[in-house]
């Protein structure tokens, strides 16, 4: 960081003047209500949620700001605050074939509380008459229920207890008033996220022994949403931020870059839509009364895409998804996954499906997007459950066979979840003398740890044992995967091939032999 040039916050923005076309707050957009509870300060969901509610207020649409949480750690909400919670947006891309570069600085989160050190100050929100909206972007795992959880923790330990706890606050701080419910927009790439959110939070109510006067209240007054969210968000932009410095002429610690495709689906009626008219802000947002659709496409395609091939790329010495394209055998491995094995086993127009996927593979392309493939591997074994375990289950079904690509993909992760060193709470793997850091649950990590000790790559029996343990574990999958005809099997077999050669040779030996052709 440069000494001597200003941080961004609103003092330095009252006498900012660019020296390039970026979009300002006004003044009067500081004193809009705090209309939302945001749970998630990531670079997703402020790329993604606080740049729409930017570009929705700066046209009197919504006309309303939000309070983040930072739900597990504190550091990124101190930050913020110092920033007076301005942040820079920079979203690029190609349209119509050239190179466009956005600059915004957004100015739609008002506060930022850690939930850790700041809960009792957060519950005092539940009694806000302007209060709205609930969102949150707490990733797949966020959404899950902790049998350990408890209303009189300070603050409950997961985002359905926090988010629990908050709704009875408000219930009785508005004596269970049905005006005073609100709308729960879920962010995390969960099927049917909203149900999903709402059946937990029903579950806790159970455990907890809360009145079912206040159940009541949750089932009339408020509204869980299932939503679809899609944009690739590569984050704060670390190797270039001495040219962002030079361009902007201030720093910037919460900057973010995107592409410049978005798209929200809400499943939602009229009354959600009265609420947060996003789509009248021109903006790529759209209320459905299904979006079954909509997800499938998403999660399979684009976030299949990414799972399936991340493992294997990064083990093999690539660092971004561009560099995956590049790469012909990764290239070959992706194409041949998405048009062999999860378009044929979907029930959707196969045009539409191929459309699609031809779209997805041309934002891969995209030369402004350094998106990196260790942060694809945040919390992958979830991301595996949820979007390859579904196209590895309808393709064994529909054609009573297992695809080629998924148990290479399966393997590559096991692989990449082999720890070589431990280090102050931290977990890490090695590539070519290089350590990278794995990030997911602790518990899961700790189990891939333990189950590896026992792994010996000259004793093909142990790895049997060891694929064959994991295969059933339920509580990672929902289902035993031994029973889906010869996965297994083959799983062990390139896991053996890599654990006695390296993933390029598994991935070079599998594209070699194979055509992958369903027609």
């Amino acid at each position: 960081m440069v000494s001597d040039i200003p941080l961004l916050n609103r003092k330095f923005l009252s006498n900012y003047q660019p020296e390039i076309e970026i979009q300002l707050p006004e003044s009067k957009k500081f004193e809009l209500p705090e209309k939302v509870i945001q749970f998630g300060e990531g670079v997703f969901i402020r790329a993604f949620f606080n740049y729409f509610l930017e570009i929705a207020n700066s046209r009197n649409i919504f006309n309303g700001r939000a309070i983040v949480i930072q739900p597990v750690h504190v550091e990124k909400a101190k930050i913020l605050n110092d920033q007076d919670c301005l942040f820079t947006l920079c979203s690029r891309g190609l349209k119509n074939g050239q190179k466009q570069e956005n600059y915004s600085i957004i100015s739609s989160i008002s506060k930022a509380y850690a939930a850790k050190l700041d809960w009792i100050d957060i519950l005092k929100f539940s009694k806000s008459p302007e209060l709205e909206i609930i969102t949150s972007n707490t990733t797949e795992a966020g959404i899950s229920y902790n049998s350990e959880d408890n209303m009189d923790l300070n603050p409950p330990i997961s985002y359905p207890g926090k988010l629990t706890s908050f709704l009875y606050n408000r219930y009785e701080n508005f004596d269970s008033s049905t005006d005073a419910g609100l709308i729960i927009l879920p962010l995390e790439l969960v099927e049917n996220n909203g149900d999903a959110l709402k059946k937990i939070v029903k579950k806790l109510i159970k455990n907890w022994n809360l009145e079912n006067k206040f159940m009541n209240w949750l089932e009339k007054a408020n509204i869980f949403c299932n939503t679809l969210v899609d944009r690739i968000v590569t984050g704060y932009p670390r190797d270039e931020m001495e040219q962002f410095r030079k361009i902007l002429k201030y720093e910037d610690k919460m900057l973010n870059t995107a592409e410049l495709y978005h798209i929200w689906v809400i499943e939602g009626g009229e009354n959600v839509r009265k609420k947060i008219p996003l789509d009248e802000a021109d903006l790529n947002v759209l209320f459905v009364p299904d979006l079954t659709p909509y997800y499938l496409k998403k999660v399979r395609i684009l976030n299949g895409a990414h799972t399936s091939m991340v493992h294997l790329s990064y083990l093999m010495g690539n660092n971004l998804v561009k560099e995956s394209i590049e790469q012909p055998l990764v290239n070959k491995f992706l194409r041949n996954f998405l048009f062999d094995e999860v378009i044929p086993s979907m029930e959707i127009s196969k045009g539409e499906l191929i459309n699609y996927t031809n779209i997805i593979l041309e934002r891969f392309e995209n030369p402004y997007i350094e998106h990196r493939l260790i942060n694809i591997t945040l919390n992958s074994n979830s991301k595996i459950r949820y979007r390859i375990l579904p196209t590895l289950i309808e393709f064994y079904e529909k054609f009573k066979k297992i695809p080629k690509l998924i148990p290479l993909s399966f393997a590559s992760f096991l692989y990449f979840m082999k720890i070589n060193k431990e280090s102050e709470g931290k977990f890490y793997g090695i590539r070519d003398k290089e350590h990278y850091e794995i990030k997911d649950d602790e518990e899961v990590i700790r189990y891939y740890n333990s189950e590896w000790q026992n792994v010996d790559s000259k004793k093909p029996e142990t790895i049997e044992k060891f694929v064959t343990k994991i295969c059933k574990n339920k509580d990672f999958w929902q289902v035993d995967l031994t029973t889906l005809g010869n996965f297994k099997d083959l799983v062990i077999e390139n896991l053996l091939y890599i654990l006695n050669n390296n993933v390029y040779f598994a991935l070079k030996k599998i594209l070699g032999s194979n055509n992958f052709s369903n027609e």
